[in-house]
């Protein structure tokens, strides 16, 4: 059984949301580049200095072959929208909230919860904090 999940090209999780202009967005679009897989809301605690701190992360490391996709539950469409149209990273958001699959194949419990998948398209972290997340993406870098 484990030789066939490591031989199938189906274990990469993908997820497939509309972003702000309506548009859907595959996470495997960026399959083979390193990607930040970020669960978050605008309605979180401290959401602008979070915003800041993903920036500066899309700043440093993306000339080097990182993305970003993040994934929000956000309760309006219009709010959200206003909130993330100038981000230059991809936004996706669930009309279903925490209860869509994404949430559920991701297994996220709280918001926000980063992931970093490798360019091999495996999920090699779930961060919690910028610092470990950081250090994650030099080390697979």
């Amino acid at each position: 059984m484990q030789a066939f999940i490591e031989e199938s090209e189906n274990t990469f999780l993908d997820i497939n949301l509309p972003d702000e202009n309506g548009e859907n967005q595959s996470l495997s679009q960026y399959k083979g580049k390193l990607i930040v897989v970020d669960f978050a809301s605008t309605v979180m605690d401290r959401y602008t200095g979070y915003i800041f701190e993903m920036k500066d992360i899309y700043n440093t490391y993306h000339s080097r072959g990182l993305e970003i996709y993040e994934v929000y539950p956000d309760p309006s469409r219009l709010v959200w929208e206003e909130q993330v149209r100038a981000l230059p990273w991809t936004t996706v958001r669930t009309e279903n909230g925490v209860n869509d699959i994404a949430f559920r194949t991701f297994n996220v419990q709280a918001i926000p919860t980063l992931f970093l998948y490798n360019r091999k398209g495996e999920v090699v972290g779930r961060f919690g904090d910028f610092e470990s997340l950081k250090k994650a993406i030099e080390k697979a870098l």
